[in-house]
């Protein structure tokens, strides 16, 4: 199989009204581009941004890196690193997760 590339883009934007009618406006975009390398091994590179109107003000922008790969027909491996960078406070912060998704079903 030859090398594939899909990428994906979301924007949400959602307002809520609290009983004393104070709006929250929230601005949330993602997007990600997924490379097969082979058929079993699958990377991405994202890009996440969410801001937050007052009251709960907040503005955070980060990226991942992830690899995918199928063990098995029933099972797959998946390591991400993120890093997100907090615009208000200038925080940043780090994380990894690794997963094991196992299908039960043929």
């Amino acid at each position: 199989m030859s090398p594939r590339s899909i990428s994906e883009h979301d924007v949400t934007r959602r307002t809520e009204r609290a009983p004393a009618e104070v709006a929250v406006d929230q601005h949330a975009s993602y997007a990600q581009l997924f490379w097969a390398v082979r058929e079993w091994l699958v990377t991405s590179v994202g890009v996440e941004r969410l801001t937050v109107a007052a009251p709960f003000r907040e503005r955070i922008y980060a990226g991942k890196f992830g690899l995918s790969a199928r063990a098995t027909p029933h099972a797959t491996i998946s390591v991400v690193a993120r890093i997100e960078r907090r615009a208000i406070t200038g925080r940043a912060s780090a994380s990894a997760i690794i997963r094991l998704a196992l299908k039960t079903v043929s």
